[in-house]
């Protein structure tokens, strides 16, 4: 079983989605995201286009207690919006089963080695009704200015 490319999308120039689409859907599945803000923007995750009341999530922020949210329109991954993330994530795609993800953000904070990164750890499911194949991920704005060109989403998949 060897990891291969799925679809990778990089920004040409300044834009309010980060998204991939036409995915293979396989049952393993990870993404690498590194989002640059133009001055501020969220970094709402979807999967497949939906924003129902499908996805759930706990997350832990440079260790602190946990934070959860059930019936979630997406999961913003953002540590602040006015900084650079970098998104590392594995999550498993199998029929008829709830969709779970792992993932890891990390910010810089400041530049330089005076001031640590910040980090947060993601634990998330996807639930669409009814099951379907993986097409498509993305990281959308919200109400903030646009991702910076040269953002960046990757997909790795393997079965």
């Amino acid at each position: 079983m060897g990891w291969q490319k799925n679809k990778t999308k990089t920004l040409s120039g300044a834009g309010a989605d980060v998204e991939i689409t036409g995915l293979d859907s396989l049952k393993f599945n990870m993404f690498l995201a590194h989002n640059f803000v133009s001055t501020s923007a969220d970094q709402d995750f979807t999967v497949n286009g939906s924003s129902a009341s499908v996805y759930a999530q706990r997350n832990s922020a440079d260790g602190a207690a946990d934070g959860t949210g059930t019936s979630l329109a997406d999961v913003n991954m953002r540590f602040f919006n006015d900084e650079d993330h970098f998104h590392f994530g594995y999550h498993i795609w199998i029929t008829n089963e709830d969709k779970l993800f792992l993932a890891w953000t990390v910010t810089p904070d400041a530049p330089g080695a005076s001031t640590a990164p910040h980090r947060i750890e993601w634990a998330m499911k996807y639930v669409p009704s009814p099951d379907e194949d993986l097409t498509e991920m993305k990281f959308n704005k919200g109400a903030f200015t646009n991702f910076a060109a040269d953002s960046n989403l990757s997909a790795l998949a393997t079965d």
